[in-house]
């Protein structure tokens, strides 16, 4: 098949999911009109979410995919070794070793951002609390020791000016 065939395929195939999403788009506006409690945005497909959730992967891992046929089309050439042969290798192997390392530093760094980011705001919380104690203590104190001072039990103590 040439690029005008495939080129044709793949717009056939856009002009399709069109069609679906806006029959579904539309069946949702006519729900919402005999009840008015559902919501005006219809739930993400489950392609949407996974593409979300993992795309960047499979974009790396697919253009390693890429780079390992590369590599494999380069080591089947019975053509004499030449420079850009060694170049075209080395390419690809680090084309490949660096998309996923790519792909792992994000998975990783995805779940460890987010772990130090909770945590990080259970620690913000526990420290709000422990202020909000602090501070309505200093308050009963304070008050205290105004009732204290008004009793003449003590003095107050001058401030340094």
């Amino acid at each position: 098949m040439n690029a005008g065939n495939w080129l044709t395929l793949i717009s056939i195939a856009a002009a399709l999911a069109i069609a679906y999403m806006h029959r579904k788009q539309m069946r949702q506006i006519e729900l919402r009109r005999v009840d008015p409690t559902l919501p005006v945005h219809p739930p993400p497909h489950p392609v949407t979410r996974f593409i979300k959730s993992y795309g960047i992967y499979v974009w790396c891992l697919g253009w390693a995919g890429y780079d390992v046929v590369l590599l494999i089309r380069d080591l089947r050439k019975t053509t004499p070794v030449t420079r850009e042969v060694v170049a075209f290798i080395v390419e690809d192997t680090i084309a490949i070793v660096l998309m996923i390392v790519l792909a792992m530093s994000i998975w990783f760094g995805d779940r460890v951002l987010f772990r130090l980011l909770k945590d990080s705001a259970k620690i913000a919380i526990e420290m709000a609390d422990i202020l909000k104690d602090l501070t309505q203590r200093m308050l009963s104190l304070d008050a205290r020791i105004t009732k204290l001072e008004e009793a003449g039990k003590i003095r107050p103590v001058p401030t340094k000016k």
